[in-house]
């Protein structure tokens, strides 16, 4: 090859270049006048990059998070390794639920209400508590029964914690309802990008919006659900289709009674909400809340089992507000707060708290 013939070459690929760094630039300054909608872009971006890989398909519980260090155990849950055989003298606690037990996307244990929970106990008795995180962001009551059955139960937990109430709202806001969610939800389509694609999403804001299209309203939820329709039941009535409870108390409940018959000690959880993030008084998700608050404490009474009521936390304490994150999700603060209400509940009537260790 000639030299002229590389020099063209070089001079053409560097003129390439060139012209992709000014559009890059080009459309970085002038994409609000092409109506994009950065916060959307971003949050393309940070799919691309994080939850396209945070989860897996599982063919009973839809979806649990893929299995990798920095993600969760190999179960798919967000917390160490867990071992089917139990430590002599240490009690074991359950706890389920969605990302309000999980965490989210909050560091692994440090800040999740179940591990609070176990340095709580700890310091108050000091004795060793072994806690198992087995929530699951986007979770319904109806996976965590499935999981429990197929799997949790499996580890023989001294306590179970149940902390469920706003997700199975969503399948209840629904026309066609049907008791087991199947018309909503729907198995996992997780969309896939090669390395390449990310790569270049990730460097360039204008390869991304081309590739982004609808692509921003994807989310672990909605990846596993059909579509919204353009009018919901609460908007369109007043309130949500009657019957609809049933199932999330019938999930509670099974799973409360299937877990006492084999020994563990059952407590339920309410679900506070955050007062300064609270949405319109028109919107389902408050009565939604408070109905399915009210079931738990109903199976709470009805069962004898242990209640934390932490729904009137925040309306009692003048800092809680501050350590929410939105309507529902807490910061590590609020975590704690929650984690001490379920312990004054634990000290005050489960057994090896009451009977101290020696004492057995």
């Amino acid at each position: 090859m000639s030299r002229r013939l590389l020099a063209r070459l070089g001079l053409s690929a560097a003129v390439l270049v060139a012209t992709v760094l000014l559009l890059e630039v080009g459309f970085r300054i002038l994409g609000a006048t092409l109506g994009v909608d950065r916060e959307n872009l971003e949050r393309f971006q940070e799919f691309v990059h994080t939850n396209g890989l945070m989860y897996e398909a599982r063919p009973h519980t839809v979806f649990v998070r893929r299995p990798r260090p920095e993600f969760a155990n190999s179960l798919g849950f967000k917390d160490v390794e867990w071992s089917l055989e139990k430590e002599p003298g240490v009690p074991r606690i359950l706890c389920l639920g969605a990302s309000t037990t999980e965490g989210g996307n909050q560091e692994k244990r440090p800040g999740q209400f179940p591990f609070l929970l176990g340095e709580e106990l700890e310091r108050r008795t000091g004795r060793r508590f072994e806690v198992l995180n087995a929530g699951i962001s986007g979770w319904t009551t109806a996976e965590t029964l499935v999981a429990w059955f197929l799997l949790l139960q499996d580890y023989e937990p001294d306590l179970v914690v149940i902390h469920h109430a706003i997700n199975d709202l969503w399948p209840r806001n629904r026309d066609g309802f049907r008791a087991d969610y199947t018309h909503w939800r729907r198995p996992l389509r997780m969309p896939e990008y090669g390395a390449a694609d990310r790569l270049l999403i990730g460097l360039s804001d204008a390869y991304a919006w081309l590739r982004m299209g609808d692509s921003h309203r994807l989310g672990i939820n909605r990846l596993s659900t059909t579509p919204e329709p353009p009018v919901l039941p609460w908007e369109r009535d007043g309130h949500l289709p009657a019957g609809s409870e049933a199932p999330f108390r019938r999930n509670i409940e099974t799973i409360g009674i299937s877990a006492e018959g084999r020994g563990a000690s059952v407590l339920l959880l309410t679900m506070p909400s955050s007062p300064g993030h609270r949405p319109d008084p028109g919107s389902h998700w408050l009565p939604g809340l408070a109905e399915h608050n009210q079931i738990l404490r109903d199976l709470a009474a009805e069962h004898g089992w242990m209640l934390a009521d932490a729904e009137a936390w925040p309306d009692e304490d003048p800092q809680a507000a501050e350590m929410f994150l939105d309507i529902v999700h807490l910061s590590k603060e609020g975590n704690l707060a929650k984690a001490r209400i379920v312990a004054d509940e634990l000290e005050a009537r489960w057994e090896p708290l009451v009977q101290p260790a020696s004492d057995h």
